[in-house]
Parts: structure tokens; C-alpha cells; sequence
């Protein structure tokens, strides 16, 4: 009996074997994945391992050195997380096809390439450096420092590997070596999409391959064990609909056509070439006979949207984010007692998260073990709470969930597809771009330096992902293949190498984005409501509101419905941010210079998080140069700042206001109210047709603070535009006729929720879905 090791590329390859096997009389030979296999054989003698989400540490400790700002990577922490990870691969593949930096250097792609590939070559000196000194080791300088393990491969008579897509040179030499130890056979089937592959083999085994053939090569002899010709007499279907959504109807019935010809539903794959399309899937396989072989991301579950979420808050303090943190239930008053911008230890930080998020969260429970290897890796190190919450959430993201309580139906990606084998196959989204999907950019390389160093290309890439297709479909009985004609979308030119014409169009099963019943009542109608003024606190936006639809304001502020958050910018709040910490720092200022670096250092500040970039801070720097111009102007005259986004209070006819004044100033004589811009103040500065007025914002300003703040003044800014101190128009005009109004309203007993006659005002309201109005789904 010999013990045999079967190398395959993915687990679920190997439970799909094991499941073939136990069919079988005799004993179950081993299996592994191929990466298990690598680190079993190649192993480092006194270094373990170093943590995924710690390389990047070291290797943005190893980046402080001069020379490193020529390849423009920032060295802030979340933004340095974001680009390390082209820094690695352009390693790790140097190290595995067995390029030197050397050889690099002689491409002489552009002008400053060797100096950059310099930089590089130090940054690899350097980490390397740094992780040996913590006894630790990456990936990247594996196939330069391992020993081969003999006592592992010594344990095995016979080792099976199963090749379905391209091996390195590392890993082909190791192999060689395996070889020289014990028997080795590979399996691989050729096509004319694995070429590179075949080249390697002749090159490292001197073994000449031809197209569309199934192979055992013996790898200890140089020989050809068994060989059998590809036959394809699978049966394809080509179809195309007009819409996206519609592949999925379209995909549920080619599956149970396929079942009704006597393929098991165990037997049949739904392969999505955008793996983005599983949510959709999901949201209408109501009954659940799918199963989502990619699982479920973590970052999808509520412990990840409150960590994710208490980052984007501490990273910009946004409303929305606020307003969602409370939603979630968060203790607020604990976030805010919280110093954020201390320094603190790894169990400083989960203290601190267990008592915002509660200590049942899944991140105390389910993922005990992630949480127990991540204190142990990051045990000596001291971040913010921002920071570790950056670093954590980017851990968790790497997690996915099993699809448990799934079909017999497997959906997946193309590559978890290597290795396996399935008689029923769809396939949608087979359009140009999808298939093959294979990013063009190269951080370093060119194309033409790739070639010149005789690494992957992306046509050699593109290739493999077509082998990967043409793979799945030759094992099939029957295939459906299926494309979307939307927005001018054109079929895969993948098609025809194929020979996979005359596409089908047929009528699509629609009913089953239609059969739950609407949620939305029908709105046209609502009654009036009670409705008692002076019971309300009342604001300037509050007002607004109420003047420009009565339908929103009952949306909003008696119905209570919150807008959808939303993720955009918003650029207001945070230059009033920006301003605030200016003005809070110094009262005044004297130079264009001095204001100029620290209106610089608070955007640089509130912009430090990962979706939002330095093109933000420059164009806004750019904008407010002429503002910084006349505020200095300004300040000569003796001005100084009193307050900041100052909180204001008070009773007109008879309603409570309150108010948040962007900033009050004063000399010896005179106080001045200042209300910053970013966008047009054309309506609220308007002096002719005030009946159309609804932004009464200083009126309120005015009205409130004029028995404090004798010889008041108020002006607008438009920060991004002119930056001139632009004084409000019309102002007693505009009191009485908000005192007329305000009267009007604390008068009514009710309220009748109508809709607004001017279309133009809901173009961005949050409620026109409510409404039935505007460009909506």
C-alpha cells in the first residue's frame, strides 16, 4: 500500500475529491492545498511567519529613508495601507520567478525607472532587515532562504500535484527538488490558453506538451506517464437580455431545465465572473437553493459597520456617522469622554471597544480566535484609537463567513472553480471586460519590462483566466451561457475563440422582482395632522423646510424619517471644521503665510482616512487663497475672533430658535456675524421678491443676538469663490416679514402635508421615492 500526497490548488477542489474517493474501495490518500504544501516543504529554520496585517508596519518603519518620497507614496498610516499592498506583490513575484533587481535595471524603461527600482531594492533591504531582527520572516524571501524539508516529503511514497493554472519558477524548482526525494506525478490538461504553463514545464523538465490534452507527467523521469485527448462534445447555449437583473431569472430556469434532464442539483454551478452579482442572487433566491461558495464577508455584519463606522466618525466627525452610531445603540457620552488622540496599548483598545459596542459583540465571541492572534502579533505596539481601529477593521476584513443553510446549487467565483468539475454549468455577466477581468495596471512594471524579464504578462494573464473558463465548460455536459446588452455592454470577444454564436433571446420570467407586495403606500393623500408650533424648537433649516414643502417637513420632522446616509463629502462641514480649529488657535492673524500653514495642518487632520485623498486638501487650499487674502485684509482693521460655531437660543413671536453661528467677532465698537458658504448665496442675500424668500438664517442670527451685541453686522463668505465679506441685504425688510410668518404659523392648529409645487425643489430632497416624484427606481 503506498501512502500518496494529492496536491490541489483550493479546500473546496479537495472536499470535492475526498467526496470522489470515499466512493472508492480502499484507502483515502492525503490531501493539501498547494500553498499548505510550499510551507510544509520550504521551510526557515528560526523565523516564524510574519502577520499579514503586520508586514505592513514593518515595511512602513523600513520606508523611512531618504530616497523613498521619488516613488510618491505617502507614509501616513491608512494611506500607506492602502498602496503596500503593490509593494508586496512586486516583491513577492521578483522572488518566485527568480528576477533580479539587477536585471531589472538593465530594462531602462524611462527615464527615472533605475532610480526607482534603486529605491525599491533598498526598501527590500530593509525590511528584510527589520524582520529578521524580530526573528520573523515574509513570503517574499521564502524562495531565497528556505530548506527543503526532506522529513515531510520522506513521508510520502507517491505525490500527486494537480495543476489548473500557472506555477512559478520557485515553485516548479521546488518540485524538481521534491522529485529527487520521491516520486512525483503531475496531472494537467493543456490548452491553448495554458501555454506559458506548458513552456515552463519543457523548460524545467524538458517534457514537450501539445494542445487539448489530458496528461500524467512523471516528474522524477522527464516522461510522458499517460496522455488522452480532450474531447468537447459539451452542449452550449448562448443567451443575451437587455438588462443585468434579468440574467438571473433567465439563470434560475436554465438550472431547473437542467435538473428536469436529469442533472442533480449537486451537479450544476452558477459561476459569477463578477462576484459582485452574489448580492443580487441572493436577494432573490427566496428559497434558498442556492450556496454562496464565497461565503459571507465579515464586513458585511453589524459588529464590522459600528467599528467601520466609529473610524469614519473619529477620522471626520460627520453627522451622519453620528447619527448612525447612535442608531446602532453606541454610548456616545463613553465616545466622547474617550481621548482619542492618545496613544494606547492593544488591550487599552478592546477595553475601550467592548464598552462602546457592548460585551457581546461577535468580535468578543464567534471570532475569540482572530482576536486572541491579533493581541498576541500587536502586543508591544501603541496606536490611537483611530489607528486601531484602521488596523483591526482591516483584519476582520480578510474573514469570511461559511454559507451555512444554503441549496445543493453552488454559485462561485472563477477561481474558486480550479479543480472542480460539475455537469450543469451557467454562466452570466459574459460580457467584454468581465471575461476574462484582468486589471491593466502595473504600479512598476510595464509590459514591455515584463517581457524583457520574462515575467507574467497581462495577456498571459488574461490567458489563464480564459483557461479557467475553457476548463469548466469542457468538463460540462451542458453549459448556459448568458450576457447583458445595458447600457451598450458587448458580449465577450472570449465568444468566438470559443465558437460560441447566435445567442438566444427569449422571454424572461420577470414576475419574481415584482411578486412581494409594495411596502409604499400610496402618499397622495395624507391627512391633515395636529400641529402646535410653539411646541417645537425651531431653527433655520427647520423653517426652511417648512416653507418649501409642507410634505418634507412632515417626512422629516413629524414622521420623524431620517434621509439615507450617505458616504459623499460633504464639503461644508468640513472646511467649517477646518475654520474652527483655525480660529480656536488664534483669534486673529497678521500674514497670508501664517494662515495659509494652519488652515493646511487642520485639513490635513480632518482628511487623514482612507476615501478621502490630498486632490481634496490641494483643490480646497487652491480655492481659499483668495478668502485667506481679505481675511488678513480684514484683520488689520483690528478685528479679532470671539467665538466659534457658537450656540444660540431664544424666543421669536413667541417660537423657540435655536442656532449655530459659524463665528462672531468684534473690535472696540462693533460685533460681526459671520456665516461661511460654499455654495451660492444668491437666495438667501436676495433684496427684491422677498415674498419668495424662504432662508430667513440671519434674520434669526439677528433677531436673537442684537439685545446682547449692540452695533451688529452681518455678513456673508463665500469661502470658495471671492472670499469678500458680503453684508446681508434687506435685513429689517426681512425681520417683519419673518415676524408676519412666524406669527402665521404659531396661529395654526394643523397641519396639511402638501406637496411642493415647485418641481426644481426636489431634485435633491431625500423623500421623492415618498413622493412619487423626481428620477427614482
Amino acid at each position: 500500500m503506498k501512502n500518496e500526497l494529492h496536491i490541489y490548488p483550493t479546500s473546496r477542489a479537495i472536499r470535492y475529491q475526498q467526496e470522489i474517493h470515499k466512493q472508492i474501495t480502499g484507502f483515502i490518500p492525503s490531501f493539501i492545498r498547494m500553498d499548505e504544501f510550499i510551507s510544509s516543504v520550504a521551510i526557515v529554520d528560526g523565523l516564524s511567519g510574519v502577520d499579514t496585517i503586520e508586514r505592513i508596519l514593518y515595511l512602513q518603519e523600513a520606508s523611512h529613508f531618504d530616497g523613498f518620497e521619488k516613488l510618491k507614496f505617502e507614509r501616513a498610516l491608512v494611506r500607506f495601507f492602502t498602496k503596500s499592498d503593490a509593494i508586496f506583490k512586486f516583491f513577492e513575484e521578483l522572488s518566485v520567478e527568480d528576477v533580479s533587481f539587477e536585471k531589472l535595471k538593465s530594462a531602462d524603461a524611462y527615464a527615472e525607472f533605475e532610480e526607482h527600482i534603486t529605491v525599491l531594492q533598498t526598501l527590500y533591504a530593509t525590511y528584510k532587515d527589520i524582520l529578521l531582527q524580530h526573528k520573523k520572516t515574509d513570503r517574499a524571501f521564502i524562495p531565497n532562504s528556505y530548506t527543503l524539508n526532506e522529513a515531510f516529503v520522506k513521508s510520502f511514497d507517491t505525490i500527486h500535484i494537480y495543476v489548473y493554472g500557472y506555477l512559478s519558477r520557485f515553485e516548479l524548482k521546488l518540485l524538481k527538488q521534491v522529485a529527487s526525494l520521491r516520486e512525483v506525478v503531475m496531472h494537467i490538461d493543456t490548452t491553448a490558453y495554458n501555454q506559458k504553463m506548458q513552456e515552463r514545464i519543457e523548460e524545467f523538465f524538458d517534457i514537450s506538451l501539445e494542445y487539448n490534452t489530458s496528461y500524467q507527467l512523471s516528474l522524477n523521469n522527464s516522461a510522458i506517464i499517460e496522455q488522452t485527448p480532450i474531447i468537447n462534445d459539451t452542449q452550449i447555449s448562448l443567451f443575451s437580455v437587455e438588462q443585468r437583473l434579468e440574467q438571473i431569472p433567465l439563470a434560475l430556469m436554465q438550472i431547473q431545465k437542467m435538473i428536469d434532464d436529469g442533472i442533480a442539483p449537486e451537479d450544476i454551478v452558477v459561476l459569477l465572473p463578477d462576484e459582485s452579482a452574489k448580492e443580487y442572487f441572493k436577494l432573490f433566491d427566496t428559497n434558498r437553493n442556492l450556496n454562496f461558495a464565497m461565503g459571507e464577508e465579515f464586513s458585511k455584519t453589524r459588529e464590522y459597520k459600528i467599528l467601520d463606522l466609529l473610524y469614519k466618525y473619529l477620522s471626520s466627525y460627520d453627522t451622519n456617522s453620528y447619527q448612525e452610531l447612535q442608531l446602532y445603540g453606541i454610548d456616545i457620552d463613553s465616545l466622547q469622554s474617550t481621548n482619542t488622540k492618545e496613544h494606547i496599548d492593544i488591550t487599552r483598545f478592546f477595553e475601550t471597544i467592548d464598552t462602546l459596542m457592548g460585551m457581546s459583540s461577535v468580535v468578543d465571541s464567534k471570532f475569540r480566535e482572530y482576536k486572541d492572534s491579533f493581541m498576541q502579533v500587536f502586543a508591544h505596539r501603541v496606536f490611537t484609537l483611530s489607528e486601531w481601529l484602521f488596523i483591526w477593521s482591516k483584519k476582520l476584513s480578510t474573514i469570511s463567513i461559511d454559507d451555512v443553510g444554503g441549496g445543493k446549487v453552488t454559485a462561485m467565483g472563477v477561481l474558486e472553480s480550479r479543480g472542480m468539475s460539475y455537469e450543469g454549468v451557467v454562466i452570466v455577466d459574459f460580457n467584454d471586460t468581465i471575461v476574462p477581468s484582468v486589471s491593466s495596471k502595473d504600479q512598476f512594471l510595464s509590459t514591455q519590462v515584463r517581457v524583457f524579464a520574462n515575467l507574467p504578462t497581462t495577456k498571459d494573464r488574461e490567458a489563464l483566466q480564459k483557461h479557467y473558463y475553457h476548463s469548466i465548460i469542457t468538463r460540462a455536459k451542458k453549459v448556459s451561457v448568458i450576457y447583458s446588452t445595458s447600457n451598450n455592454k458587448l458580449p465577450s470577444k472570449f465568444l468566438y475563440e470559443l465558437d460560441i454564436n447566435h445567442p438566444q433571446n427569449i422571454l424572461i420570467d420577470s414576475s419574481m422582482f415584482y411578486d412581494t407586495p409594495s411596502l409604499l403606500k400610496k402618499s397622495d393623500d395624507i391627512a391633515p395632522v395636529a400641529f402646535d408650533a410653539s411646541s417645537m424648537l425651531w431653527s433655520a433649516s427647520r423653517l426652511k423646510v417648512f416653507l418649501e414643502c409642507k410634505r418634507k417637513f412632515y417626512y422629516r420632522y413629524i414622521q420623524k424619517i431620517d434621509q439615507k446616509p450617505t458616504d459623499d463629502i460633504n464639503a461644508g462641514v468640513l472646511l467649517h471644521q477646518a475654520l474652527q480649529n483655525v480660529y480656536q488657535k488664534n483669534s486673529s492673524y497678521t500674514t497670508k503665510e501664517q494662515l495659509s500653514k494652519e488652515l493646511s495642518i487642520s485639513l490635513e487632520q480632518l482628511l487623514d482616512s482612507d476615501n478621502l485623498s490630498a486632490y481634496h486638501k490641494a483643490w480646497w487650499e487652491a480655492k481659499l487663497k483668495p478668502f485667506i487674502a481679505k481675511q488678513i485684509e480684514y484683520f488689520k482693521q483690528g478685528y479679532k475672533v470671539v467665538e466659534t460655531e457658537y450656540n444660540i437660543k431664544g424666543t421669536i413671536a413667541g417660537l423657540e430658535f435655536r442656532g449655530v453661528v459659524d463665528r462672531i467677532d468684534q473690535d472696540s465698537t462693533h460685533t460681526v456675524v459671520i456665516d461661511y458658504k460654499t455654495g451660492s448665496i444668491t437666495e438667501a442675500n436676495r433684496s427684491k421678491n422677498l415674498e419668495k424668500l424662504k432662508d430667513f438664517q440671519m434674520s434669526i442670527y439677528h433677531l436673537l443676538l442684537s439685545s446682547n451685541y449692540p452695533n451688529l453686522q452681518l455678513y456673508f463668505i463665500p469661502i470658495l469663490e471671492s472670499g469678500d465679506m458680503i453684508q446681508i441685504k434687506e435685513l429689517e425688510a426681512k425681520n417683519e416679514l419673518l415676524i408676519d410668518i412666524l406669527q402665521e404659523i404659531k396661529s395654526l392648529k394643523s397641519l396639511e402635508p402638501q406637496k411642493c409645487e415647485e418641481l426644481s425643489t426636489c431634485k435633491y430632497c431625500p423623500y421623492t421615492l415618498l413622493c412619487g416624484r423626481g428620477e427614482y427606481l
